[in-house]
């Protein structure tokens, strides 16, 4: 998934991250595990919903950040709602 911004790198990471946290907070009952371990402008993402495990990728660029995710075939039969959801959280986010 591939979501565009207008930000600085730095400004996208520390939005990625807040975001990371309010995750964490408001969705506590849903989630569990959420980690993002950074390496620069790449984060290694790992978190357990409803039971599933998911881990993935997010690389910020200079116009857009990456994510990709390894889900359960289970998950995947919801792929389109979850991308969904994101895009319209990305929106909120990167606006």
């Amino acid at each position: 998934m591939n979501i565009p911004h207008h930000l600085a790198e730095e400004e996208a990471i520390k939005r990625v991250k807040d975001l990371m946290d309010r995750l964490r907070t408001n969705h506590r009952d849903q989630l569990s595990g959420v980690n993002v371990d950074w390496s620069g402008k790449t984060g290694s993402l790992q978190f357990v919903a409803k039971g599933f495990h998911i881990a993935g990728t997010i690389q910020v660029l200079p116009s857009s950040i990456d994510i990709e995710a390894k889900v359960p075939l289970i998950v995947s039969l919801y792929q389109q709602k979850i991308k969904d959801l994101i895009e319209k959280e990305a929106e909120q986010l990167f606006s």
